[in-house]
């Protein structure tokens, strides 16, 4: 259902490929739940704090620790401080529907929390006015949480994908690379594509991702039964997708353009059944 990159059996091999570059071929057959964020955390400035029992990705609210701080000043926030924190109440609140956005999203797709489980060491929760979410490829295995209190487990489940395909992608552009301009390039005027998600000129790296982000969310409100969310997410993707077309050939590797390819073939199918349920209509 969702792009391949997120196919569990598909981020193993990959992770195992990275530890092996990163840590040595005997850790890449060694088993552990551990051994990807111990490889980020030698490559990255930006350390992953995860649970070594491998019960899941951390969640955590103590934003006194100082890799969790670090994390969020590069991120969107200012400060960090007894303001980003959540009290007792909320915490609560989250931990309970984040739960229940991992069951929506088992549901759909059943292999995607395993698949969560390989690729986040931590979620960390905070505080900050007009941002959901957010994760950066400068911190590979961390996902920053910041859903309203009022906010549903559908909204959660929507992040949980919506975070885990940059993480998914993180991990494939390092074994395979994605573009084959320098990254300064990606953000010239001329490399510039409208993002399907912010819907302004964006990068082409982060046209690229969100264009990623736009295709499997589209995909599991489909498999929700809630067409008119994924046509909320389907019709901002179709400008994205011939702009990062126009651009292929110029900017991107063949790993890149394999998942351009990928995409494409998603987008024009739901677009051939959109068009043939109108004419039946």
């Amino acid at each position: 259902m969702l792009l391949s990159f997120m196919n569990l059996e598909m981020v193993q091999a990959e992770q195992k490929l990275f530890i092996r570059h990163v840590l040595g071929p005997e850790a890449a057959e060694e088993a552990g739940y551990g051994r990807y964020f111990a490889a980020l955390n030698q490559v990255q400035r930006f350390k992953v704090l995860f649970d070594v029992q491998g019960q899941g990705p951390r969640r955590e609210f103590d934003l006194t620790i100082p890799e969790v701080r670090d994390f969020l000043l590069r991120t969107e926030f200012k400060e960090v401080g007894a303001e980003q924190m959540y009290d007792a109440a909320r915490q609560d609140v989250t931990r309970k529907k984040l739960d229940e956005g991992f069951e929506i999203v088992r549901g759909v797709c059943p292999q995607l929390p395993e698949v969560i489980r390989r690729l986040t060491g931590m979620f960390v929760f905070a505080h900050l006015d007009d941002w959901a979410a957010g994760s950066g490829r400068y911190a590979a295995g961390i996902i920053w949480l910041n859903m309203l209190k009022e906010a549903s487990a559908l909204e959660y489940a929507e992040y949980l994908v919506h975070e885990t395909t940059h993480q998914a992608l993180y991990l494939y552009e390092m074994i395979h690379t994605l573009f084959s301009r320098p990254l300064q390039e990606l953000g010239r005027p001329e490399a510039l594509v409208v993002s399907s998600i912010r819907k302004v000129p964006r990068s082409l790296l982060h046209a690229f991702h969100a264009a990623c982000v736009s295709v499997n969310l589209v995909q599991f409100y489909d498999a929700l039964g809630m067409p008119d969310k994924a046509d909320a997410f389907f019709d901002p993707l179709l400008i994205t997708m011939r702009q990062l077309r126009e651009k292929s050939s110029r900017y991107m590797t063949r790993g890149g353009i394999a998942v351009l390819d990928e995409m494409e073939a998603l987008v024009d199918r739901r677009q051939t059944l959109r068009t043939n349920t109108a004419l039946v209509a």
